[in-house]
């Protein structure tokens, strides 16, 4: 389902102690999508949601039939707080 460039990974894991593969978990029924951007005639996406009690950043472009991750990192607080109001909505 998930696919990723494997030097963004292990570059991920480095700087912030998790690597891509727990997008695995990502709970896509309590995500929100923050934003969607045009790069490189490529849509991305910007998903706010948890993995466990942790609420993340996605950024994503859909590559049918898999979900391409560009960049996965730990929401800021924010991000929590906007996450938190539109999930209570």
């Amino acid at each position: 389902m998930y696919e990723w460039d494997e030097a963004k990974d292990a570059d991920t894991r480095q700087r912030r102690g998790f690597g891509f593969e727990i997008m695995q978990n990502f709970q896509w029924d309590f995500a929100i999508c923050a934003e969607i951007e045009h790069h490189d005639d490529e849509e991305r996406e910007k998903w706010l949601g948890p993995i466990g009690d942790t609420v993340f950043m996605a950024v994503v472009t859909m590559r049918e039939p898999k979900i391409r991750v560009i960049s996965l990192r730990r929401a800021t607080r924010n991000e929590i707080a906007l996450w938190r109001r539109t999930i209570r909505e």
